[in-house]
């Protein structure tokens, strides 16, 4: 019995040293510059989404403008912009034409459906409120999303920066430091400490 146990495991001990040496020799090299190239293919891709997103910006902004609000209501949505980090001058606009642009598809998603024709008040007054509260949930997500970012990336914040005031730097040169470091990881931390030093 003792036997066929050491030749199953010599066959064993056979069978991955051949499939680890045939891995070894057809594995595929790491190519830089493919991994490069990949690069400017993300690259690219954010540069349509940019693109779209101007396109896009260019027509809400006047939809935005269209809507006056007071400047009441202008500051606390800046403010919720603000904690989303959304730091645009145009940001409110933008927003308050979100609005608008959303409340006019629900109206015309209810005309081609043949509601609007039926109950006309009943749908305007829906696609009000619709276009009134998807933005302002996207936004309150957006704040909550960004909340949670923030606190996953304080641990390793304090870390680095109890690291840099213990190697003797200032505590705003150790928070600057500690927001270049974080960038890549935690890139809303890191833009919440550089605008803490600016």
């Amino acid at each position: 019995m003792e036997t066929s146990q050491i030749a199953v495991a010599i066959g064993l001990l056979v069978f991955l040293g051949t499939l680890l040496t045939l891995y070894a020799i057809f594995r595929k090299p790491l190519n830089l510059k493919q991994r490069l190239n990949r690069e400017e293919v993300k690259d690219a891709n954010e540069g349509a989404v940019t693109a779209i997103q101007k396109q896009l910006e260019r027509v809400l902004r006047p939809m935005g403008e269209w809507l006056h609000r007071s400047p009441a209501e202008m500051s606390r949505q800046e403010r919720s912009l603000v904690r989303a980090g959304i730091r645009r001058k145009d940001a409110v606009i933008l927003l308050n034409g979100a609005h608008l642009a959303v409340a006019l598809l629900a109206l015309a998603v209810f005309a081609t459906t043949g509601h609007l024709y039926h109950r006309p008040i009943l749908f305007v007054l829906l696609s009000i409120i619709i276009g009134a509260a998807i933005p302002d949930i996207w936004l309150k997500r957006r704040i909550e999303r960004r909340k949670i970012n923030i606190q996953h990336g304080l641990p390793d914040a304090m870390d680095l920066a109890v690291i840099s005031v213990e190697a003797g730097l200032g505590l705003d040169q150790a928070l600057l430091r500690v927001g270049q470091e974080i960038r890549a990881a935690h890139p809303d931390l890191a833009d919440e400490l550089y605008l803490r030093n600016v």
